[in-house]
């Protein structure tokens, strides 16, 4: 008789080409080359999260900046992102923990070298940039850019899980930092990092 053995998924690697920061009116690209792995889907323990993330990633997409803002503006626009932020950091943060499996990330040592970030059961959730944590929302959805060409194999997304339970979409708004001209690779390390730690 043939052994029955179950299958899942096995999740890939997806490319952070399309994480983009601007800052002074340019763009930069932190983490082109590098990739995330993530475990997507929903799980029934994170719908009241999740509802709770939709209402918030609307209201923070709300507050971008215009392409033209000044520095003053685009800082002022960043703290009252913060200010929505900040509540639900740790849970956000958590929910990173548990679904992200491995990055390819790097960062900025104290000398300007680029070094690998922690992984994120290893601290680097706590080094995670607003715009960083953001993003990763995005991965775990399965709805960044590199994503979107990608057939579906018909498994319910943590957006369409949110919509058929009535409540905002996390993907009526996109996420990522507006799009300009000009990538550079910018430096982390000038970053505050938002993600609260346990």
């Amino acid at each position: 008789m043939t052994q029955v053995r179950p299958t899942r998924p096995t999740p890939e690697p997806v490319s952070s080409d399309d994480f983009e920061m601007i800052e002074g009116g340019v763009t930069y690209t932190p983490h082109a080359g590098e990739t995330v792995t993530a475990l997507r889907g929903v799980r029934i323990g994170d719908f009241k999260l999740l509802q709770a993330l939709a209402g918030l990633q609307v209201d923070i997409q709300a507050l971008e900046p215009e392409e033209n803002a000044s520095t003053a503006e685009q800082e002022s626009a960043r703290m009252k992102q913060l200010e929505l932020m900040v509540p639900r950091m740790e849970e956000i943060g958590e929910v990173i923990r548990a679904r992200v499996l491995t990055w390819t990330w790097t960062m900025p040592s104290e000398n300007g070298d680029l070094v690998p970030m922690p992984q994120p059961k290893e601290g680097g959730v706590e080094l995670l940039t607003q715009e960083e944590a953001i993003y990763l929302l995005t991965v775990i959805r399965g709805e960044t850019e590199a994503e979107e060409g990608k057939d579906s194999n018909g498994s319910p997304t943590i957006s369409s899980a949110i919509e058929s339970q009535g409540a905002s979409t996390l993907s009526d708004t996109d996420l990522s930092p507006s799009k300009e001209s000009s990538p550079k690779r910018a430096n982390p390390s000038e970053e505050p990092s938002l993600v609260a730690g346990h």
